[in-house]
């Protein structure tokens, strides 16, 4: 088990990282950085997690849309009434 500076050493060296710097790459014309980079987060949002620091990827989430996933559950109930 790492000690939380050591955590916050790791995470450094990956932030300080060009490749996580970079404008998030399109997979479509460079996927080899752009998957380089969803595990650069994901390893940040990792370790940020196991230190007990705030995600910083779970605060710029969007909320979820009740008025959606309401309309899906009607779909799912009447597809399922239809069986």
């Amino acid at each position: 088990m790492k000690s939380k500076p050591e955590i916050e050493a790791m995470i450094a060296r990956i932030k300080a990282d060009e490749r996580y710097k970079y404008p998030p790459a399109d997979p479509f014309v460079n996927a080899p950085l752009a998957l380089i980079q969803v595990e650069l987060k994901g390893q940040v949002a990792a370790l940020r997690w196991a230190a007990g620091l705030d995600d910083e990827m779970a605060t710029s989430a969007k909320p979820a849309r009740p008025e959606r996933l309401k309309a899906v559950m009607v779909r799912r109930k009447k597809r399922d009434v239809l069986k």
